[in-house]
């Protein structure tokens, strides 16, 4: 039977060659002729438990990847892979356009409709013809033509941007509810 010398780093292992575990679970062999050295074993060790710790790490870094985990203990799916709508949309023209539609709640006959009106639905091609509306409106002015509206107003190219998309977001609205064939809708 080999000679077993125990160091004080906790590993045990054959006087020459054989084989040596650690409390990781790995496993060393050793050469024939080896001659442990007790600072040779505690660097082996180390490097050894550092790859394991690493190995680990990366296992707990591809959980964390999929799971946050808050310092409450509560845990959540993170937002990887998840639409972002506060990249995607901007303040300013959220803003601008939340008071265009206020704007233009009050109908001609003094009435407040409400916020969600065009919701209830339109025919599309009230949606198309106030769309190109909006569009002239907007391409002239970025022509430096100036536009003025059936009531003699002059247009500015904010609400011939938010015109534009209230129509085009009306549009979508509506085919989203109805399928993918909007021109073939009635009114």
């Amino acid at each position: 039977m080999d000679e077993i010398r125990k160091f004080d780093t906790g590993t045990t292992r054959p006087a020459t060659g054989g084989t040596v575990g650690y409390g990781n679970g790995s496993v060393v062999e050793l050469l024939e002729g080896y001659e442990p050295n007790p600072f040779q074993d505690y660097v082996t060790r180390w490097m050894h438990q550092r790859a394991y710790d690493q190995l680990k790490r990366q296992r707990e870094q591809a959980v964390s990847e999929e799971i946050r985990q808050f310092e409450t203990g509560a845990t959540r799916d993170t937002a990887q892979g998840k639409f972002e709508y506060d990249g995607f949309l901007s303040p300013y023209f959220l803003n601008d356009f939340a008071r265009y539609m206020h704007r233009h709640r009050k109908q001609s006959d003094g009435q407040l409709r409400d916020s969600d009106n065009w919701q209830k639905g339109m025919p599309l091609k009230v949606y198309v013809a106030s769309a190109w509306r909006h569009f002239f409106d907007f391409w002239a002015l970025t022509r430096g033509i100036d536009v003025v509206d059936e009531k003699g107003e002059t247009v500015e190219m904010s609400e011939a941007i938010m015109g534009l998309v209230f129509n085009l977001q009306g549009y979508w609205h509506e085919i989203s509810k109805g399928g993918d064939e909007p021109m073939k809708r009635s009114e």
